[in-house]
């Protein structure tokens, strides 16, 4: 259905979301798309996971979603991440809180 929407795939029962986090931000948001992936900037510095957990903690925020629905699947010591969000289909209000948030 939104097969053009590069950093996003579904999946069964989940969605994964490819992104590229940026560190040390004065605030927590959605910059846009970098290539294949979302941006975001990270307020929380990347030491003992402070920055993992804002990354989480915004998701479940923006999504509506618990935050044990979301996780890190690869890259959790890398800017390239990918999250994976369970019970989660791809749908227009999904794509509407990721671009309201640029």
């Amino acid at each position: 259905m939104h097969n053009f929407i590069p950093f996003l795939r579904q999946e069964k029962n989940a969605v994964l979301l490819n992104i590229r986090v940026s560190t040390k931000a004065k605030k927590t948001k959605i910059i846009g798309q970098h290539g294949s992936q979302l941006r975001i900037n990270v307020h929380a510095i990347p030491e003992r996971s402070k920055a993992n957990q804002e990354l989480i903690t915004f998701f479940a925020q923006l999504l509506h979603k618990r935050k044990n629905e979301i996780s890190i699947c690869h890259g959790k010591t890398s800017r390239n991440k990918t999250l994976r969000i369970e019970n989660l289909r791809i749908s227009d209000r999904v794509l509407k809180k990721l671009v309201e948030n640029e």
